[in-house]
C-alpha cells in the first residue's frame, strides 16, 4: 500500500494538490476509534455513582481503560506510518486519536478531582484507588513512550494524568 500511497502523495505535492485522502482518513478512523472505545469508557460512568468499599489492586476499570486506549493508539500510530505521508502523518496521527483523547483526559482528571474530595472527608478508598491507577498508568507510558511521543501536545496531556 506504501508503494502506492507515497508516489501518489510526492506527485499530489508536487502538482500543488492536497491530501484529501488524509482528511477522509482522520475523519472515519476517529469516529472508529471512539466507538471502539465505548465498551470501557462507558462503564466508567455507572461505577461512578457507586459508593466503593473495598478496592483490589489493578481492578479499576480506569486501568483497563488506558490499557485499550494506549493499545488503540499505537496500532493507529503503525497504521498511520504505512499510510499516510511522512509529512503530515503526525498531524493525522494526531487528528485520529484527539477525539477518543478528550474523554479519557476528562475521565482522568475527574478521577483526581474525586480524590481530592475525599481526602478532606478523610474518606481514602479513592485515593488507594487513584495511586493504584498512577502506578498502572506510569508503565503504561514506559510502554508506549513511542506513541505518546509522536502525538505531540496530545501525548503531553496524557502525560499531565501521571
Amino acid at each position: 500500500m506504501q508503494r502506492v500511497v507515497g508516489p501518489l502523495a510526492a506527485t499530489e505535492l508536487e502538482i500543488g494538490g492536497s491530501l484529501h485522502f488524509v482528511d477522509t482518513y482522520t475523519e472515519v478512523r476517529s469516529v472508529y476509534l471512539k466507538k471502539s472505545l465505548l465498551d470501557v469508557s462507558t462503564p466508567m460512568i455507572s461505577i461512578d455513582q457507586k459508593k466503593v468499599t473495598t478496592y483490589a489492586k489493578g481492578t479499576s476499570l480506569f486501568i483497563k481503560y488506558s490499557n485499550k486506549i494506549m493499545h488503540m493508539f499505537k496500532m493507529e500510530r503503525e497504521l498511520v506510518a504505512k499510510i499516510i505521508p511522512k509529512t503530515v502523518a503526525q498531524s493525522a496521527f494526531q487528528r485520529v486519536i484527539a477525539p477518543s483523547l478528550e474523554p479519557f483526559l476528562e475521565e482522568g482528571d475527574r478521577m483526581v478531582e474525586k480524590a481530592r474530595k475525599c481526602l478532606q472527608k478523610k474518606e481514602y478508598i479513592d485515593v488507594y484507588i487513584l495511586i493504584d491507577v498512577v502506578d498502572e498508568l506510569i508503565s503504561c507510558l514506559k510502554e508506549y513512550d513511542g506513541v505518546i511521543a509522536f502525538a505531540g501536545s496530545k501525548g503531553a496531556e496524557i502525560l499531565e494524568l501521571s
